[in-house]
């Protein structure tokens, strides 16, 4: 884990995406995109990792409704902890309805499989691992998206969402969690080709059987995690842009 001081967690991001957007029968939309993530941490080596991500997916619009479903496919490497890389396997649909002109909402939900390729499950018994057995962990997992075009300039988005991770370590369901969020912001053109986008998310994860020990008792662990993602993008053409984020 980073140092919670925020001491060596300093880090450069390299970020590539591509995509692709092809009419299909009967009125069906396909999509392809490859996103790749590269992010090297300075002195928290064991932190450095390379993400791959592929993303499949089907629309149509029926009526007045836009249907989709798709899959994601995501490998996370640690080049130097191998025992946290992992394959994300999730399968999604949505619905996505325009309210008005400038008011749309959409329920999109999904069911994944986290597959640790080296990463062992917890024993039966105790926090040890069980050598035998790698760590799968399953997740489900909706939101609710409100976005409000106030003007040709200006966008805002809301979204409520909620998990749950169940995993195959036994001990205490150690890994186990039922987590809500929140996230809101805005996107703003400054120019025609140039943007400031923004997001402000809060997630609560609470363990279903991990507990902390204070001063005075043991209760459940439960986390608070803030993030704030702030950022410039710059359309250098249809199918190309430059962008600049910073997140704490």
């Amino acid at each position: 884990n980073l140092d919670g001081a925020r001491k060596g967690d300093s880090f450069e991001e390299l970020t590539l995406t591509m995509w692709m957007k092809q009419p299909f029968v009967n009125g069906i939309e396909f999509d392809y995109r490859y996103n790749l993530d590269v992010r090297n941490y300075s002195q928290i080596t064991d932190a450095s990792n390379i993400l791959h991500q592929m993303l499949f997916e089907c629309s149509r619009y029926m009526s007045i409704f836009k249907v989709g479903v798709g899959y994601d496919l995501a490998y996370l490497a640690y080049p130097d902890f191998e025992e946290g890389d992992f394959l994300f396997h999730k399968g999604f649909c949505y619905v996505r309805n325009d309210l008005t002109r400038k008011l749309s909402h959409q329920l999109k939900v999904y069911y994944g499989v986290k597959d640790y390729l080296d990463g062992k499950t917890l024993s039966e018994t105790s926090l040890a691992v069980d050598p035998a057995k790698d760590r799968l962990d399953r997740r489900q997992h909706a939101a609710y998206l409100i976005t409000y075009s106030y003007n040709k300039n200006l966008t805002v988005h809301l979204e409520g969402n909620y998990s749950i991770n169940d995993s195959n370590a036994r001990y205490i369901d150690y890994y186990d969690y039922k987590s809500p969020g929140v996230s809101c912001g805005f996107d703003y053109r400054i120019k025609p080709d140039f943007y400031l986008l923004t997001d402000y998310s809060y997630r609560r994860k609470n363990y279903k059987g991990r507990t902390v020990t204070g001063a005075t008792k043991t209760y459940k662990q439960e986390d608070n995690i803030y993030a704030v993602n702030v950022g410039l993008q710059y359309l250098l053409g249809k199918q190309s842009s430059l962008s600049f984020n910073y997140l704490y």
